[in-house]
């Protein structure tokens, strides 16, 4: 709901803003945030998923009843064979519910839908709504479509019904670009836990190819059956007092997560140009993999700090000016202990300095979601910037001794800390996801230019009434629309008090109209 306030063309509020847009450096290939959204463990919306952060809240709760898993069989304490030894993790609520008429799918069709697949659809349209588009006016333009995730739904239709599902590969972007008739590139990508950092990293490179116009990019992770859980705990990789403590002394594994993020991507001179909200700018990115390790899945600090030396060579980032790391962040001492020591060589061979970075994980507080993970890191960075504050890492009491923190570039910030800028400096924040395939992904994002965060266009209240309306395919819709724009409008201070004009214009032209509808005239 927050695009509600999206800056508008010119054409319909009148005076343009006197702002010259150059294909300077400063905006060449960097990679504009102009829409979000998401669903996280405890946390149905962005604004709840920033409460939780900001609280220092862990959401862990016991597998859902709804799951129909059967926990007398698959659980034992004592690490059995073919057995998980957790019985909690960070899930979402509703993956049994789905519209499916909404997206004019049949009810047989979504039957045979992955949950994954359903959520990424919903995400994708409500982040492009938050772009300040009209989904519905998309239809035939070049955009791509970019996920990193899976799922595990074949496995429990099978189960189930004893057929195969038809489609057995991953079909995610596939669905929002045929539902949506887009045009543009539409790729799927699996390295395990680094995915949706590299769909993202491949997006920003189809845009800066001038392969696509916009982008819409993220990942998604559904547990349908408990299958990936209990192979997780067969190669011990799971905490198993119940919480994620990444950089504790007392780490012992991660907790498993779902979740699901979706950001709408724009060349940043293009979002400028437009007048485009931007929640951040991607300025660099990069991928590489380890090679050859002691094991597939080992984590490598060379070819680690090669990735963040690499990108911030390219990209001309001095890494002296990131204030903020949310890290890949294993949960296990050994893990921990090889990224920070990744992270430390690449930033020491640009500077002296120490102690000036915040490090933390997200992990800690909804858990490690695979596909996913590095989405999750991006929201928590995003959410932060918009917020001006770094959150607390949670379950670091005491920090594990082999990262040797005073000797490098970082601290944990056990406390929520402000994050403001220095003198002519903006925020930036880096963000690293490593697969278990060997891929590693890196990336760097900033806020938004002073000429972005300050509308693009001068509004003034005329003092007249105008129209807000809103509308839904049935009336249920139409009253949870309802309902939104009421808890919208009570989360704005009197700073940040709604131009009614710029609220009923966005509304009447930002958004798709449908057949249950509601108009107001309002004056206040």
């Amino acid at each position: 709901m927050d695009s509600l306030l999206q800056p508008l063309p010119t054409a319909l509020v009148g005076i343009e803003q006197n702002r010259q847009i150059s294909h300077s450096s400063e905006i060449e290939n960097k990679i504009a945030i102009v829409g979000m959204s998401g669903q996280f463990p405890g946390a149905k919306t962005l604004d709840d998923f920033w409460g939780l952060l900001k609280n220092g809240q862990s959401v862990f709760t016991e597998f859902p009843q709804n799951r129909d898993w059967d926990l007398g069989n698959i659980y034992d304490k004592d690490q059995r064979p073919n057995k998980t030894y957790i019985r909690h993790g960070g899930f979402l609520e509703d993956i049994d519910r789905f519209d499916p008429l909404f997206f004019q799918i049949t009810p047989k069709e979504a039957e045979m839908m992955d949950p994954s697949e359903r959520f990424f659809l919903q995400e994708s349209w409500k982040a492009i709504e938050d772009a300040g588009i009209d989904p519905t006016s998309l239809s035939g333009k070049p955009w791509g479509v970019f996920c990193g995730g899976g799922g595990d739904y074949t496995l429990s239709i099978k189960e189930i019904s004893g057929m195969s599902p038809h489609v057995t590969v991953s079909n995610i972007p596939g669905r929002v670009s045929y539902s949506l008739n887009l045009t543009g590139p539409c790729l799927s990508v699996d390295v395990g836990c680094a995915s949706s950092l590299l769909a993202v990293s491949q997006a920003c490179d189809h845009l800066i190819l001038n392969k696509c116009k916009v982008a819409i990019a993220g990942g998604v992770l559904i547990y349908s059956t408990p299958n990936l859980i209990i192979t997780g705990c067969q190669t011990g990789l799971f905490s198993q007092d119940g919480q994620s403590r990444a950089f504790s002394a007392r780490a012992n594994g991660m907790m498993p997560g779902e979740a699901v993020g979706v950001l709408v991507l724009k060349p940043l001179a293009k979002a400028l140009a437009d007048g485009d909200r931007i929640h951040g700018v991607i300025e660099g990115w990069g991928n590489n993999h380890n090679g050859k390790t002691n094991g597939m899945a080992a984590p490598s600090v060379m070819a680690e700090a090669a990735l963040f030396s690499d990108v911030y060579r390219r990209f001309q980032i001095n890494p002296e000016t990131i204030s903020m790391v949310e890290a890949n962040a294993t949960g296990t001492p050994l893990g921990d202990t090889m990224e920070v020591q990744a992270l430390t060589e690449a930033f020491q061979k640009m500077t002296e300095k120490r102690n000036f970075c915040a490090l933390g994980s997200v992990e800690n507080n909804i858990g490690h979601s695979f596909q996913n993970s590095g989405m999750n890191h991006v929201m928590k960075v995003l959410l932060a910037l918009r917020h001006g504050e770094i959150p607390a890492t949670l379950n670091v009491e005491t920090l594990n001794p082999s990262l040797d923190l005073d000797n490098s570039p970082f601290f944990i910030n056990n406390h929520g800390l402000s994050w403001n800028a220095e003198t002519n400096q903006i925020r930036r924040a880096a963000v690293s996801s490593f697969g278990a395939t060997g891929t590693n992904v890196h990336l760097v994002i900033t806020e938004a230019p002073v000429s972005a965060t300050q509308s693009a266009w001068h509004y003034s209240e005329s003092g007249r009434p105008v129209l807000i309306v809103l509308s839904g395919k049935t009336k249920t819709a139409l009253k949870q629309r309802c309902i939104e724009l009421k808890e919208f409008l009570e989360r704005q201070d009197d700073q940040e008090y709604p131009n009614l004009s710029q609220l009923s214009a966005n509304l009447l032209l930002r958004r798709s109209h449908f057949s249950e509808r509601s108009a107001l005239v309002v004056s206040n």
